[in-house]
């Protein structure tokens, strides 16, 4: 009877140990499934400097799913009655059925999840001419802007009416993160797609993390819209698969790595880290693998003029903690 009792005991410690290192196992994956990183890293070195925000998402998510990305399909003659309304039957040329102009002479080309919609009004060109985003003709760091963060950001009314509209475009996921003010009451936004709160961007249209190649762009003035732009636009769908991500140290290690294999005399220092998605759409399928990324801003000053500098981005892959080129 004793040694029955005693085997029972030694049965019954087996089982709880067994159960206690199964919990273990499972609470140490969990924890490799989750992330947190700081608000903000330093790290000073020879190649380098490292003085940071780290932005990680707008959602308070402790972890991402693995995800792909499909472009999206705008219908022409559907975008066209979403702006033009009752006006729509006066149109005044429909060149193919992606092309569209109205007798008040705005423009429309809609093709699959590219739209180009301009007033074509004398306050839009005059708009334009002085505010610009493209490269060769900048002014934009002339004027002043709003971002999301900033106060009294929400207090424009028009952005409640631009979400409006791009979502009943099926535009679903916008986030309006700036407005530049080029005259009073005159805004030029800003927006980007966001997935599982994080930013979305594209190989194909891919120059830069910056206000020029954001996806989303909207001219509005107290006449209404008198530009929108949609460089590209997807679809998503989630799987159940969590990613793991690497800790910010190692995404720290990769960017020294990568600088100390430059043979130069200039300067580089990282001002800014935004957790981001990257859609490569230079795969061979329509359905496209999405890459969690960290966008890491870079300025690089020269020698000889070191007030000055050069700013670009290096983009690292969050997975894995390998530097990309735009193209892989």
């Amino acid at each position: 009877m004793r040694t029955r009792e005693i085997l029972s005991i030694c049965f019954l410690l087996l089982c709880l140990t067994l159960t206690a290192c199964s919990a273990k196992k499972e609470s140490s994956k969990e924890r490799s499934d989750r992330y947190h990183f700081p608000g903000s890293y330093t790290r000073q070195t020879a190649s380098i400097e490292i003085d940071l925000p780290v932005i990680a998402g707008s959602e308070n998510k402790n972890c991402l799913y693995k995800c792909t990305a499909e472009k999206k399909h705008f219908a022409p003659r559907e975008i066209a009655s979403l702006i033009w309304g009752t006006e729509l039957s006066k149109l005044v040329s429909e060149t193919d059925e992606n092309s569209f102009v109205h007798k008040n002479k705005n423009s429309l080309y809609v093709d699959c999840d590219y739209i180009a919609f301009n007033s074509n009004s004398e306050k839009q060109k005059s708009i334009m001419k002085k505010f610009s985003l493209f490269p060769e003709t900048y002014t934009a760091d002339q004027f002043p802007a709003f971002e999301d963060t900033d106060e009294g950001f929400t207090d424009f009314k028009e952005k409640g009416k631009l979400e409006e509209l791009f979502y009943s475009m099926g535009i679903t996921n916008l986030f309006l993160y700036k407005a530049y003010l080029p005259e009073e009451e005159i805004r030029y936004w800003i927006g980007t797609e966001t997935c599982q709160g994080l930013p979305v961007f594209c190989s194909s249209f891919y120059n830069g993390f910056n206000d020029t190649w954001s996806p989303v762009q909207a001219l509005y003035t107290p006449s209404g819209i008198e530009k929108i732009q949609v460089l590209y636009y997807f679809n998503f769908s989630l799987t159940e698969e969590k990613i793991s991500l690497k800790p910010f140290d190692e995404i720290a290690d990769a960017l020294e790595k990568e600088y100390s294999m430059l043979i130069t005399d200039y300067k580089h220092a990282a001002i800014k880290a935004e957790l981001s998605f990257w859609v490569n759409v230079n795969q061979t399928n329509n359905t496209w693998e999405m890459l969690p990324v960290w966008i890491i801003t870079i300025r690089e000053f020269p020698p000889d003029t070191p007030d000055h500098f050069t700013e670009y981005e290096k983009i690292i892959n969050a997975e894995t903690a390998e530097v990309l080129e735009a193209g892989e």
